[in-house]
């Protein structure tokens, strides 16, 4: 009866063991589940913050193509208006210094133009974007045509 009391004992005791070593490595599980877990959520929260910031630098895309889209239109007017002068100018002969100045007034404009042009390309840059975005070549055209060097 001693012996298989303390047989029974034993049993108890490893069946204790067995347990408590079961619930290590069930806590242990369950502490790399949470690790992952909390991988995972901070790796969507990059993704979200990316595709974020990815949908700002789009809009701020589409806002500057269409503020060029206006002044585009703004210099194809000062450039027509500019050969209208030269063509009055060079059909009266003697009223060049009436074309001349008014001339002058428009291409102070378009240098004023250049000028916003060129702060809006350094601020795009500076935004993170790469000189070959559509955006920015597009101005860097503009630039060129404005100023034939």
């Amino acid at each position: 009866m001693k012996a298989g009391l303390e047989a029974a004992l034993e049993r108890e005791r490893s069946e204790k063991h067995k347990a408590l070593l079961q619930r290590e490595e069930f806590r242990a599980h369950i502490h790399k589940l949470g690790e992952a877990l909390q991988r995972h959520q901070e790796k969507d929260a990059v993704a979200a913050k990316r595709e974020l910031e990815q949908l700002r630098l789009d809009y701020l895309a589409r806002e500057e193509r269409f503020m060029l889209d206006g002044d585009r239109e703004e210099l194809q007017r000062i450039k027509h208006e500019l050969e209208c002068l030269k063509s009055s100018a060079s059909a009266k002969g003697s009223s060049t210094s009436l074309g001349g100045a008014a001339a002058s007034v428009l291409l102070s404009d378009m240098g004023s133009m250049n000028e916003k042009l060129l702060q809006w390309r350094a601020e795009l840059l500076k935004q993170g974007n790469s000189p070959e975005h559509p955006v920015i070549r597009d101005i860097d055209r503009q630039i060129g045509f404005q100023c034939p060097s």
